[in-house]
Formats: structure tokens, C-alpha cells, sequence
């Protein structure tokens, strides 16, 4: 009998990504979450799945809908607290009725563990992996932060199967029929916030001295990973829970300020930087920009329990640095439409 998959988040970077993969595997009975008949016609055309019309902000649909299923997964929006109560009490009232948990898959980021004070300043030594039994208690003030504290409380209630994923910084050209047809959203987040910041403004940016240091993860890596969890979980291969259940996503690390030096030097180029070399931000962006001051965090972190499922990953930081001017000729052409989740 198939798996039961509720699947929200279709037309986002990773959700796209993803949902192509795992509507490829006939062991899955996907219906996936759609804002419009729309979108939900093409999404079943060009996926084969099943759609419901609706959004997060629907508390009852969605709670009557996850009750539903086997699998819930969470794509549509990291930062939903309401959205994700409500299908954590769906699948509560599944497990009321069925006394079987449902699997929980959650998108988050690992941004929720950012230095928040950094301002580009060096790292102070902090690295987090994803194996640490108490890594919720390092959660910091982000609007990320609550719904994940959702997860891990129902985790720990024991009503479902919990399963929280942290991609890092999400770079690379996405493929597929969803990216073909213009359905799916193209950019990410910090990349496209750092290149359309730096073109409005004349001139390449960076916060601080851009000494702080991330970690990158390709589309294309990360969207393998959660095939492969999902496919673990349902199998019962994969730790889960609010101690067990954490899953960092992540192939390397980058220093910011050389990203800087990239993308100011390639825009710098075509004609879009003043100067070749980057200039900090002035504190009148950041209060324009409340967003921008995550480009100066820290954010260290490792996988180690993500490896351990068989996760290999393809892409090196050699290959994000690269990629870099391939991201600045997007955001110059306009193709970057936003939207990481």
C-alpha cells in the first residue's frame, strides 16, 4: 500500500526541488499544497501528484488535511508558527484515532544557531552538528526558532515522528520541469540579498570586515538529502524525535568576505559596482534592510548524523565560490524571483 504524503511548500526553491525527486518513486500517494487551481494544474501535470488548494494560514484545512496522512512534510515557510501548530495537531489527532505516529519533516535552517551579535566579526570557535542531544537549548532569537520549538515539543509528546532539517546557505541553478515552466521560485535567500542589495546601491556591500563564516549547501545536494530521509523515515531507518531527530545539510564552509570580493568584483565588471572591492554597509541600510545584519552572522555547523543515512554530497566550496558570477548575471537579468522555502 502506498505512503500517504501531504506535502507543503510545491513551488518553493528546495519544495520544488524535492517534490520533483520523491514524485518520481511510486511508493508515495503525494498530494501537494497549492495557493491557487492555478498553480494546482500545472503542479499536477508536470508532477503527477494530487493537489489541495489552500494555504498555512488555513489553520482548520490544514489540521483536518494532516490528520489524513502517513507523512506530513513541511516546505512552505520556516518562519509559520500557526501553520505548522496546525498540522502538528493534525497529526496529533491522527495518532488519537490510529494510535500510530505520522513522520514529521521540517524545514528549518541553520541560521537558527547564528551569532547574532557577529556584525562580520570573526567566528568565536562555535561549530554545532547536528548529533549534539541538546542542540535545541542553542536555538537563538530568530522567527525561525518557534516553529522548530513546535516540532520538538511534539516530538516530544510522542504524538509523531519528528524529523527536523537545516539547510545552510543554498546556492546553484536549479533543474527540472518545475524550473522549465517557470512554476518554482529560482533564488535563495542570503545570495540574493547580498547581489540585489549591492546592485540598488551602486556598489558591492558587506557587513563588517566579513570575517564571519557560513556553511553552503547546492540545491541539488540538498533536495537528494530529503529524498533520502523521507525514504529512511518511512523505512524506520532514520533517528527521530526532539533529542535524535536533527538533520544538518551542509558541504563546506565560506568566509563572507570573500564571497564579497566575488560577487563586488563581477558586478564591479558589468558595470553595477563602482569600485571592484567591497564596501561596508552603512547602519541607514540596515535599518532599511531589518534582514541584512544576517550576512554578518556566524553560523558553523556539521552533519555528521546527516552523513550517517548515506547523504553524499556532490558540491565543494571550490564550486560555490564559482558559481558566484552565475548568480550575479541572474540577479542582473532578473531571474532571481526569491524565496528559499
Amino acid at each position: 500500500m502506498a505512503v500517504s504524503v501531504f506535502f507543503a511548500g510545491a513551488t518553493g526553491l528546495m519544495g520544488a526541488s524535492v517534490l520533483q525527486l520523491i514524485s518520481k518513486n511510486p511508493k508515495y500517494d503525494i498530494t501537494a499544497l497549492v495557493r491557487s487551481e492555478e498553480k494546482g494544474k500545472k503542479v499536477r501535470e508536470l508532477a503527477g501528484v494530487k493537489t489541495l488548494v489552500g494555504s498555512l494560514e488555513d489553520a482548520e484545512l490544514m489540521t483536518t488535511t494532516a490528520s489524513k496522512f502517513d507523512v506530513i512534510i513541511q516546505m512552505a515557510d520556516i518562519f509559520n508558527l500557526p501553520g505548522t501548530q496546525a498540522l502538528l495537531a493534525g497529526a496529533k489527532k491522527r495518532y488519537e484515532v490510529t494510535g500510530k505516529p505520522s513522520v514529521y519533516i521540517h524545514t528549518s535552517g541553520t541560521g537558527i544557531w547564528a551569532d547574532l551579535g557577529s556584525n562580520g566579526g570573526a567566528p568565536s570557535g562555535k561549530v554545532t552538528k547536528d548529533n549534539d542531544h541538546d542542540l535545541v537549548s542553542h536555538y537563538n532569537a530568530l522567527p525561525h526558532t518557534a516553529p522548530a520549538t513546535a516540532v520538538y515539543e511534539a516530538g516530544k509528546a510522542g504524538y509523531v515522528k519528528t524529523y527536523t532539517v537545516y539547510p545552510p546557505t543554498i546556492w546553484g541553478a536549479p533543474s527540472g520541469p518545475f524550473f522549465d515552466a517557470g512554476l518554482a521560485h529560482v533564488g535563495s535567500i542570503q545570495l540574493p540579498l547580498s547581489i540585489k542589495t549591492s546592485i540598488a546601491r551602486g556598489q558591492g556591500g558587506i557587513v563588517g570586515d566579513g570575517l564571519n563564516i557560513w556553511n553552503h549547501g547546492h540545491i541539488a545536494d540538498v533536495a537528494s538529502f530529503f529524498d533520502l530521509l523521507l525514504s529512511k523515515a518511512v523505512d524506520g531507518f532514520a533517528p527521530s524525535g526532539p533529542f535524535d531527530g536533527h538533520y544538518i545539510v551542509e558541504n563546506g564552509e565560506y568566509q563572507y568576505k570573500k564571497l564579497a570580493q566575488i560577487y563586488t568584483k563581477a558586478l564591479h565588471a558589468r558595470g553595477k559596482s563602482a569600485s571592484p572591492e567591497p564596501t561596508k554597509f552603512e547602519d541607514k541600510e540596515f535599518q532599511a534592510i531589518g534582514f541584512l545584519f544576517i550576512l554578518g552572522t556566524n553560523a558553523i555547523a556539521e552533519g555528521p548524523r546527516t552523513r550517517s543515512l548515506g547523504w553524499k554530497p556532490k558540491y565543494t566550496t571550490d564550486d560555490f565560490y564559482a558559481w558566484i558570477p552565475h548568480e550575479v548575471d541572474a540577479a542582473i537579468a532578473g531571474k532571481l524571483s526569491g524565496g528559499a522555502y
